[in-house]
């Protein structure tokens, strides 16, 4: 992974839940994550890596993601949950 404007971090329990931990990840997979899941969700069903990956929609994000130049960025639509 390339540091840089390209990364972030992510807290897989969000902090307004307590999460402490906190997680190198490229920015575009971050914003995936949270265009997809809200807070709550993130907090009690998808707190662990395994977790987010074995989810549809992260699953393939990450299939083609991976193709991709590392320091890639997009925008992403917000899932019918944060409407």
């Amino acid at each position: 992974m390339k540091a840089g404007a390209s990364v972030n971090e992510h807290h897989l329990i969000p902090r307004m839940y307590g999460g402490i931990e906190k997680y190198v990840m490229h920015r575009v997979c971050h914003s995936k994550i949270h265009s997809v899941f809200t807070e709550s969700e993130l907090a009690a069903v998808y707190n662990t890596f395994a977790k987010l990956l074995d989810h549809p929609d992260i699953k393939s994000f990450v299939k083609w993601v991976r193709k991709q130049d590392p320091l890639f960025n997009t925008k992403h639509r917000r899932s019918a949950a944060h409407l």
